[in-house]
C-alpha cells in the first residue's frame, strides 16, 4: 500500500502544480506555500521540484510503480474493497508510460497531467521556469 499512498500524493502533486498554473500562478508557489508547514513532507518537496524541474531521473521508475498498484488494486478489489483514488489514479499513469515515461520516476506522472485536460495552446511546459 506504500505504493499507492505515495503513487496518489505524486499524482495529486501534479494536479495542484497543473491547478496553480491553470489559475495563471506560478506552480512554485505552492512548494514555497507549504514549505514550513505540515504538508512539507520530504516526498511533496523532492517530487514537487522533480515534476517542476522535468527532472525525471528514476529512484522509482513510473513502471515498476504502476505495476505495484495494479497488483494493489486487483488485491483490493478481490477482497471487496474500493480504493477510488488509486482507480482514477491509474489512467494518468497509462498516458505517462504512453508517452515514454516509464523508466523514468514517479514524477514523471506529471506529464500527463499537464496536457491530458488542456488544448495544446495553453499546455504547462513542464521544466519551464
Amino acid at each position: 500500500m506504500k505504493t499507492t499512498t505515495l503513487g496518489r500524493s505524486g499524482l495529486h502533486l501534479s494536479r495542484i502544480a497543473f491547478g496553480t498554473w491553470q489559475l495563471g500562478l506560478d506552480p512554485r508557489l505552492f512548494l514555497e506555500a507549504i514549505a514550513d508547514g505540515p504538508l512539507a513532507s520530504d516526498y511533496a518537496m523532492t517530487k514537487g521540484a522533480a515534476m517542476l524541474d522535468a527532472e525525471f531521473t528514476p529512484g522509482f521508475p513510473l513502471r515498476h510503480a504502476t505495476k505495484d498498484v495494479e497488483l494493489a488494486l486487483s488485491a483490493a478489489h478481490r477482497h471487496g474493497v474500493e480504493l477510488p483514488l488509486t482507480d482514477a489514479s491509474l489512467p494518468r499513469w497509462h498516458q505517462a508510460i504512453a508517452a515514454d515515461h516509464g523508466d523514468d520516476d514517479v514524477a514523471a506522472v506529471v506529464t500527463a497531467a499537464a496536457t491530458a485536460t488542456s488544448p495544446p495552446s495553453s499546455r504547462l511546459i513542464v521544466g519551464a521556469t
